[in-house]
């Protein structure tokens, strides 16, 4: 073994990932410049590359520099680099950097690197504190790389968490081995060296490998918002409003209605059946567990003509606000187009779905020159429950069919749409099944 330890060239393997960190810099840099500013931390982990860079060929010289930059400098440095990291893993997930800890961790490591070179006698105390130092940064950058809930971090995030906690946990093993005095000898310490060495080149690879997969997901996941988003009130719009009601309605006729989003198959009755797929298919909600809430401004078009498109603007963006502050966070809001909107409802009962329909009716009424820059306005709203057996798409019109009602009923109302009837749902064409009018008097 101490033969092949003997065959191992260290300057040249330092050379080539001296060469592995300038290029993952790079690329990391050219992503940098490249995504949105929304996307950070990349310009830290850039840093953080071309530093190991560098301390990979100051380890790799040898002769004409004195020992301080020799051994001193590149130990500083990898400390640095580790914390960089976790900074940048940090303010990648919009949490707040810890920057009084990480200048600690890495001055505590300057200041043991400097004590190990002046003080030869008691080096190995303070060289196993610089691994433990570089180790913990390492971990802290691990923690940093799956800061958000598990269920929403990327395969990316695991990938830099995999490389920084195996390069932590080696750092803090070499520190124990030293403090015990195992690498006093030359050839453990020889092999010991090139094997942090080797998994230090695999984290690096790891790290930038993930850091690339978390900011293409990052930027995926701003694109696929940037799409789904009305950008005039910041809901839904029309296309992703029904593609996340027919997800949802989809879901429930999978799992009897048991599963919350996000949830697997195994949550609820485990494997879907074909007929179950083909249920789904088509939208069918399987129990009164999903409402439908419909809503239209009062007089819109005359709000346009007498003030114009920019205050039409205005109170649509003002709608937006009132349906995001009116709903749970389980509910989903969406711009059918227009001046009408629709919430879908998770779990509502005929109460709850009441209740939200007069906060929404509330709060439109207390809006206007004193809370937005638009005119007061009144909205219609209208009310339907799925119920079973009935497509998503009744339970809409039940719903779009109770809104008319109540603009036909005097406006500034809402209507709570009969209880749906599975056997005459296609002959109910005409005339619009609903319920008395409710909340008919607007608050003074």
């Amino acid at each position: 073994m101490n033969a092949v330890f003997a065959m191992f060239h260290v300057p040249t393997f330092l050379v080539v990932m001296a060469g592995i960190g300038l290029l993952s810099a790079t690329l990391i840099y050219s992503l940098a410049r490249s995504y949105p500013s929304t996307i950070r931390g990349l310009h830290e982990q850039a840093a953080a590359f071309a530093i190991i860079a560098a301390c990979q060929v100051l380890l790799a010289v040898r002769g004409p520099l004195p020992p301080m930059w020799l051994v001193w400098l590149p130990n500083v440095l990898q400390c640095v680099a580790v914390s960089l990291v976790a900074a940048a893993m940090l303010r990648f997930h919009g949490r707040r950097r810890r920057r009084p800890a990480l200048v600690a961790l890495c001055v505590v490591n300057a200041a043991l690197a400097a004590f190990a070179v002046s003080h030869p006698e008691h080096s190995r105390l303070a060289w196993g504190g610089v691994a433990f130092c570089v180790g913990i940064g390492a971990m802290w950058a691990a923690v940093g790389a799956t800061a958000r809930p598990v269920r929403s971090t990327s395969f990316g995030a695991w990938t830099v968490t995999l490389g920084m906690s195996v390069l932590g946990t080696v750092c803090l093993m070499r520190a124990g081995s030293i403090f015990m005095g195992a690498e006093a000898a030359a050839a453990p310490a020889r092999a010991g060296t090139i094997a942090f060495m080797f998994i230090n080149a695999l984290a690096m690879c790891a790290t930038c490998l993930g850091t690339a997969l978390m900011a293409s997901e990052r930027l995926s996941e701003e694109l696929r918002d940037i799409a789904d988003r009305d950008a005039l009130t910041g809901v839904c719009n029309r296309r992703a409003f029904f593609a996340e009601a027919q997800r949802r309605a989809a879901g429930l006729s999978l799992h009897g209605g048991a599963c919350r989003r996000g949830a697997g198959p195994a949550a609820a009755w485990g494997v879907a059946t074909r007929r179950d797929r083909e249920v789904a298919a088509d939208g069918f909600v399987p129990s009164a567990r999903l409402g439908i809430v419909q809503i239209d401004l009062d007089h819109f078009k005359r709000l346009n003509d007498t003030h114009g498109h920019p205050i039409g603007d205005k109170a649509l963006a003002a709608m937006g606000r009132l349906l995001a502050n009116s709903l749970h966070a389980n509910d989903i809001a969406g711009r059918l187009g227009g001046e009408e909107f629709a919430a879908l409802i998770a779990e509502p009962s005929n109460e709850a779905l009441l209740a939200v329909g007069d906060r929404i009716l509330r709060a439109a009424r207390t809006t206007g020159p004193d809370t937005t820059d638009c005119p007061a306005f009144t909205v219609s709203v209208g009310l339907a429950l799925g119920a079973p057996g009935e497509s998503l798409k009744d339970c809409m019109v039940r719903a779009d069919r109770a809104m008319y009602a109540a603009k036909h009923a005097g406006r500034d109302r809402m209507v709570l749409a009969e209880p749906h009837q599975a056997h005459d749902h296609e002959a109910a064409a005409g005339a619009p099944a609903v319920a008395p009018l409710m909340s008919a008097a607007p608050a003074l």
